[in-house]
């Protein structure tokens, strides 16, 4: 969930660190991200979920920040 504080980058640099974690893991295959965000408090969520997305390319990652 969302919070004061957690802007883009920083949900950004977190979320990264997991898919580096779930990469090295063998059996995982794919990565199903939900980030509440109720007051819309993620600028640009859309390119958020598109950046993160595109970090799968061994591993495939779904990224979704919701609502927007």
């Amino acid at each position: 969930m969302s919070r004061r504080g957690l802007d883009a980058r920083k949900l950004g640099s977190e979320l990264m660190e997991d898919i580096g974690r779930y990469r090295a893991h063998p059996d995982c295959k794919v990565l199903i991200c939900f980030v509440y965000d109720p007051e819309g408090l993620i600028a640009n969520p859309k390119g958020v979920e598109r950046d993160l997305n595109k970090l799968g390319e061994d591993l495939n990652v779904k990224v979704f920040i919701r609502p927007y």
